[in-house]
């Protein structure tokens, strides 16, 4: 298409306007060699007519050669629509609860992978077959030095360390909830990970106040969703409710932000 200056302009301007955007009216114009001010112009998504500054007009026509486009616009633009009676398609929707029960699993899973923490911990033992050093301190106190019995004590490398045991708690406490089957079976396939955990009622107070170490940073963002989940769980009536109607086990909880009762 042969152009004057200020069509070409009024293109490139077009042209670089909505440069990277899917709907675009010009995506490019390149020169020819053919004729002097002949160029290729290519198009975006739209069809119609472009006026230019010159008072020409530039037509783009459809790409499918079996649409009408005036039939396509007649009925898109009709007033007042369609409103068919008919049952609308409707599917299981993640819920809030849903939502953070996934991205705590997948923070749990990423912890579990690469390992969870570990701490020393101090066992006394009073019995055969006495691993560890001798405590003679221990020993007198507890059974006055007799030559027949002895104190011992150890350290024991450990999983059962605050972190774990907070996460261990929003994980036993988002297993009471009726989430997604999915998200249920990824908390069920976390449990073996924490079995020598002890489980403890921790509160929100005590998630949230967890001092990490440079050896536990990795460890924030899976404890700020067991605070958010822990905290939830001793928001609003209703486990009152639950238990003033019926006896759920899946509602036995000690509140109800994080156990909304779900629809089928």
């Amino acid at each position: 298409m042969v152009l004057s200056p200020e069509d070409r302009d009024h293109l490139v301007a077009l042209a670089l306007r909505d440069s990277g955007k899917d709907a675009a009216v010009i995506t490019g114009l390149t020169p020819t060699a053919t004729r002097p001010g002949e160029h290729a112009v290519t198009v975006g998504g739209y069809l119609g007519r472009l006026g230019l500054p010159s008072g020409r007009s530039l037509d783009i026509a459809c790409r499918f050669p079996d649409l009408d486009p005036v039939e396509v616009l007649r009925v898109a633009l009709s007033l007042p629509a369609p409103l068919p009676l008919s049952d609308t398609a409707s599917g299981a929707a993640a819920l809030v609860p849903d939502v953070i029960a996934a991205t705590f699993c997948r923070h749990v899973e990423t912890l579990a992978s690469r390992g969870l923490e570990k701490n020393y911990s101090h066992r006394v033992n009073i019995g055969p077959p006495y691993p560890g050093k001798l405590r003679p301190d221990l020993h007198l106190r507890r059974f006055a030095g007799r030559a027949d019995r002895l104190v011992t004590e150890m350290k024991l490398l450990t999983l059962d360390t605050p972190p774990n045991r907070a996460i261990l708690r929003a994980l036993l406490l988002l297993r009471q909830l009726p989430l997604n089957p999915d998200v249920q079976q990824r908390l069920r396939r976390l449990l073996p990970a924490f079995a020598t955990v002890s489980s403890s009622r921790m509160n929100v107070r005590e998630v949230s106040g967890l001092q990490l170490t440079a050896l536990t940073l990795q460890y924030q963002q899976v404890l700020a969703l067991a605070a958010v989940v822990v905290a939830g769980s001793s928001l609003g009536p209703w486990n009152e409710i639950c238990r003033a109607t019926h006896s759920c086990s899946t509602c036995r909880l000690p509140g109800s932000a994080m156990s909304p009762p779900r629809s089928n």
